[in-house]
């Protein structure tokens, strides 16, 4: 029986449609329509192409509560990394590269007010730029309206590490460049531009504490952490209502010793956010690990909470060390599931999550995901939001906030209960034949790609199931937006035989949930793989590992898949550059699935190909790299190994390592004509965590790895 062309469809094609939904190509596949589109005359034949209802996300069972929108009337904002307040109805909120803005303290706000600009002196490379703000604990009160920002300027051997104030004469609504006051400008020593400004908070105390990272590379060689005389590494503490430009409090513990009498706490390697318990008055932490391990910290003064002589409960260099005298984390976790950043957050005293009453709320901004502290003192994560979260805020009323670097300010909410579990067997997810589930169900849409992944020389394929109705969004920069209910899928075959299968779903905006299924060496059907990953012991070599939920999420949690972008589908053309009907994004386009402009994005060269070196192995990187090293990445990494950028752009070549250099001298992230001393070739060549990419292959590529030197050896310098 014929139907009509729903308006989902119509409102994605030409005028003249006469697209229809066909009858069902299989009675017995139950929720499968065909898009057909019958073109204008002179115009590509005809396209079909099948929609499934049958595959479709489900939610994680695990998800306590979910990040929505708190101002959904708010402009975006450009990577937004703190917030404090309200005060007289304000929020405040500071942009990364140097803004200070103000919006009001209501759901409908939808203005943001400028009130400062540091844009001209904050330097925002690698994780620097504007990063802490905190208000005056009377701010609005006897006059009292100064506002303390944090931030890393230019100038200095490398840059310097700067908190100043800035006072409003009318209740917070400005703050005239006049009333500035330099309250820290410490001088940065160190090339590598991580682990520099911090957080900034008041204490119940009514003193000012400013965090500082050890402003080093991986295991902080110099020991800045543990130095006392040094700022880096460390909490200060000062009281900014007496002096010039503060006093030093009587209660602070290193004085009348050979220390710089401002620290309150020691041995951290990047406090990057902390905050007081509002009922209590306890100082807690979250302090960014290195290889191995992220830390909850609860500071007192004079604690020395280990860097870099221990990492969590474990000792940095992975020998024996002296402990005496260093303050045990409350809590650790493991960068197992791609976790590798963490981001404290604030002991919960809201109403509208009583499963979280007292508990400690955080975030590890590589996965996107958010933890509470259970009974045990072991996080137990709450949710999976998808977001770049940079800082938490608490509203009067003890709710939370998220600031997601992204551009939005969201609110811890409950999450509604999952409709549906994750199916145990792939065959009864929906996604493929029931009877046999090595073939995809009908309306799943195969798609190749250009430069593939490299999974330790695994074969795939690769499929979109999009919700029945819906289309996907085609941006300008070649990426796709998959509707809500939409899953990717990924079959891995090795030697001919079904090693694995991965679902990745979208089951809210902006969230993904992972599900990987191991085949059974019969291949008659595969089965879920629990949350923490496991691995097979024989039939392959190395033996195949099945990736935690967690690393999933460590790539595929930017609204953004692995593969599926203009630049690496088919995008074959006539000779006057139109697309032939039947490439993969015009046929797509021709059922209705798209929405959005194709845009002029240069397809990626396959490396096997004929292109020159350079552009077969920036391809390489690509495919391989970028997604985690561009911006919005799930690294602060500064580095760009999209195919587009150039490599002047790239902060590649010549660039000095911020994640170490491995131990060899001289070492560069690229260095012109020397493969041995560019860490981009050695770490594709390195076994265990100094691995790149850091999850999924186990192999070297030995001839992605060849062609990478290869564009290497015959670069003659840096642009």
């Amino acid at each position: 029986m014929l139907r009509r062309c729903p308006i989902a469809l119509l409102a994605g094609l030409v005028a003249s449609c006469t697209g229809e939904i066909l009858s069902d190509p299989c009675p017995s596949c139950p929720g499968t329509v065909v898009f057909q589109h019958h073109p204008p005359d002179g115009a590509a034949p005809a396209v079909t192409e099948p929609v499934t209802s049958t595959c479709r996300a489900v939610a994680p069972p695990d998800d306590l509560v979910e990040a929505r929108r708190a101002f959904p009337r708010l402009p975006a904002l450009d990577e937004p990394v703190a917030l404090a307040g309200p005060v007289n109805r304000r929020w405040y909120v500071i942009e990364r590269r140097g803004r200070v803005r103000w919006f009001e303290a209501r759901p409908d706000a939808d203005r943001l007010n400028e009130v400062a600009d540091l844009t001209a002196e904050v330097d925002p490379e690698g994780d620097a730029g504007l990063v802490g703000v905190a208000l005056h604990p009377r701010f609005g009160q006897a006059g009292e309206g100064r506002l303390f920002l944090s931030y890393t300027a230019l100038g200095g051997t490398v840059m310097r590490s700067r908190v100043i104030s800035l006072g409003s004469p009318d209740g917070g609504a400005s703050f005239p460049a006049a009333s500035r006051r330099v309250i820290f400008d410490l001088d940065q020593t160190n090339p590598w531009r991580i682990h520099l400004n911090g957080d900034l908070r008041f204490g119940p105390d009514g003193y000012l504490y400013a965090g500082f990272g050890d402003g080093a590379p991986m295991g902080d060689p110099d020991g800045h952490a543990q130095d006392p005389r040094d700022y880096r590494g460390k909490i200060l503490r000062v009281d900014v209502d007496h002096g010039d430009p503060y006093a030093v409090p009587a209660s602070n513990p290193f004085l009348d010793q050979d220390a710089m009498p401002e620290v309150y706490a020691l041995g951290f390697r990047n406090p990057w956010r902390f905050s007081f318990d509002a009922r209590t008055g306890e100082l807690w932490a979250g302090d960014v690990g290195a290889y191995s391990w992220e830390e909850i910290d609860r500071v007192s003064a004079g604690a020395n909470l280990g860097w870099s002589i221990r990492e969590g409960n474990h000792c940095a260099a992975g020998t024996s060390c002296d402990e005496a005298g260093l303050v045990a984390p409350v809590a650790e976790y493991g960068h197992d599931n791609q976790a590798s950043a963490v981001v404290g957050g604030f002991v919960y005293h809201g109403a509208a999550l009583p499963a979280l009453a007292g508990r400690y709320v955080f975030a590890d901004f590589s996965r996107g995901d958010v933890f509470a502290l259970d009974a045990q003192w072991r996080p137990e994560r709450i949710a999976r939001t998808g977001r770049r979260i940079t800082s938490f805020a608490e509203e009067p009323n003890g709710e939370l906030l998220i600031v997601d670097l992204g551009g939005e300010i969201l609110r811890l909410e409950p999450a509604p209960p999952p409709a549906e579990l994750v199916a145990a067997l792939l065959s009864q997810t929906g996604c493929f034949q029931a009877l046999d589930p090595r073939q995809p169900a009908p309306g799943l849409l195969p798609y190749e790609v250009r430069v593939p992944f490299w999974s330790d020389g695994a074969d795939k394929t690769r499929y979109l199931a999009l919700p029945e109705g819906e289309r996907a969004t085609l941006r300008a920069d070649g990426q796709f937006v998959l509707p809500v209910g939409s899953v990717l899928v990924k079959q891995f075959q090795l030697g001919g035989r079904p090693v694995e299968t991965r679902l990745m779903m979208k089951y809210r905006e902006s969230q993904w949930a992972g599900y990987s299924y191991a085949w059974d060496p019969s291949g008659t059907d595969a089965r879920l793989v629990p949350e923490a990953g496991e691995a097979v012991l024989e039939g392959t070599a190395p033996p195949w590992s099945y990736p935690s939920r967690g690393n999933c999420l460590g790539c595929h949690n930017q609204d953004r898949a692995l593969g599926l972008e203009v630049d690496q589908l088919d995008l074959d053309t006539d000779p006057a550059g139109n697309l032939r009907p039947t490439s993969t994004l015009a046929r797509w386009r021709q059922a209705g699935l798209i929405e959005g402009q194709v845009p002029a994005i240069a397809r990626l060269p396959r490396v096997d190909g004929k292109a020159p070196l350079e552009q077969r192995a920036r391809a390489y990187l690509h495919a391989n790299c970028s997604i985690c090293h561009a911006p919005g990445g799930p690294t602060p990494v500064d580095l760009d190994l999209r195919f587009a950028t150039s490599l002047a752009g790239a902060h590649l070549c010549g660039a000095a390592p911020e994640e170490g250099d491995l131990g060899v001298a001289g070492a560069r992230r690229l260095v012109p004509g020397d493969p041995g001393r560019s860490l981009l070739a050695l770490r594709m060549r390195a076994h265990g965590r100094d691995h790149m990419p850091p999850i999924g292959p186990q192999l070297v590529d030995d001839k992605g790895v060849a062609l990478v030197e290869a564009w290497i050896r015959q670069l003659p310098q840096c642009p």
